[in-house]
């Protein structure tokens, strides 16, 4: 009796190899999305802790408003007392409706890979830096002149290679 390896054992053989490969990938695929679902409860955790400790914060804030340990500043300057660059901005402050807030959510159509200034290169990364570090200078959004905002005044040298800016008294550097 002669034993062979016939059509039939090799479809047989196919086919055992196939299902064991397809188990293998799917469990490997269960054990992707558990891993998953953790970090992304793990997160949730986080934001759930940090609202937390947002509300308190506010809440002690508001207590302390309250009490009269501090007092707002509504009375706010006159339109002349701010500097061109903030005057829309401060005009927006004294419109009926506005509310302060103290944090921004933005959502990008990719991840930031840095918003190192000197290394990024992308435009939502510009975008973010905007918030973060403020200009010397700003373009008036209706007349595109260039407004001061850290700087009050500056000369450009004949050659145009050489720019001197004079900063404002008020300003002072994050470290002092």
């Amino acid at each position: 009796m002669e034993k062979r390896f016939t059509f039939k054992d090799f479809f047989l053989f196919a086919f055992l190899t196939l299902l064991f490969v397809t188990l293998l990938l799917s469990m490997y695929m269960v054990d992707r999305q558990w891993a998953e679902m953790a970090q992304i409860q793990s997160v949730m955790r986080e934001q759930a802790e940090d609202i937390r400790s947002l509300r308190g914060l506010v809440n002690n804030l508001d207590q302390r408003i309250r009490s009269g340990q501090m007092v707002s500043d509504d009375a706010g300057a006159a339109m002349d007392e701010v500097p061109p660059a903030f005057r829309r901005a401060y005009a927006a402050t004294r419109m009926p409706g506005f509310a302060r807030g103290d944090w921004r959510v933005s959502s990008f159509g990719t991840g930031l890979k840095t918003i190192t200034p000197l290394v990024s290169s992308d435009a939502y990364a510009a975008e973010v830096q905007t918030f973060v570090q403020e200009s010397l200078l700003t373009r008036d959004p209706e007349s595109l002149e260039w407004l001061g905002l850290i700087a009050h005044d500056w000369q450009v040298s004949e050659d145009g290679l050489t720019f001197t800016f004079q900063l404002r008294q008020d300003v002072k550097f994050s470290d002092g």
